[in-house]
């Protein structure tokens, strides 16, 4: 029998090290792409990979209606588009580790508000 006790915080604690790995490759084609190729690249990659998901499991739970379809490209343009860039300009200017400092920060500034 599988133990499922703390396979919640092992994944967390993998979740955290992707992105921290993640972040040092962001920034070293940050000196070699400006934030929008970037943002490009990754978008286009995470679409082939997710169209791929989708037709490996043959999931077809798609929004039917418009407005969804709507409020999903808004959060994309939202949260990726302008925040991602942001994230990237920031890689690249101000560097990993600072970047990551400030972005640890933003959990406990939106509970202060």
């Amino acid at each position: 029998m599988i133990d499922w006790l703390g396979l919640g915080e092992l994944f967390a604690i993998l979740a955290a090290i992707v992105w921290a790995l993640s972040t040092i490759l962001y920034k070293g084609f940050s000196h070699h792409l400006t934030p929008m190729q970037l943002n490009i690249s990754k978008g286009v990659l995470a679409s082939a990979m997710m169209l791929a998901t989708i037709a490996i499991t043959q999931d077809a739970a798609l929004p039917h209606h418009l407005t969804s379809w709507l409020w999903l490209i808004a959060g994309g343009v939202i949260g990726i588009a302008i925040g991602d860039s942001a994230y990237f300009t920031a890689l690249r200017n101000i560097g990993p580790a600072r970047t990551l400092v400030i972005e640890s920060l933003a959990p406990a500034l939106v509970g202060g508000f």
